[in-house]
């Protein structure tokens, strides 16, 4: 797991609210500091077309 905090958690949040709703986070409706957990899954299940799914081939 990894923590960030400060500006670059800020700017992180700029960016998604800037995707989602065209303009960077209102700063009034910030009230705490920010910080983004970027957690690392230790498993993962996918599914979906792969090497032995999908259509059949003849």
């Amino acid at each position: 797991m990894e923590t960030v905090r400060g500006q670059e958690a800020r700017n992180h949040i700029d960016e998604l609210s800037q995707k989602y709703n065209g303009e960077p986070y209102p700063p009034d409706q910030i009230k705490t500091e920010r910080v983004t957990l970027w957690i690392v899954p230790s498993r993962q299940t996918t599914v979906g077309s792969g090497p032995d799914e999908g259509s059949p081939t003849d």
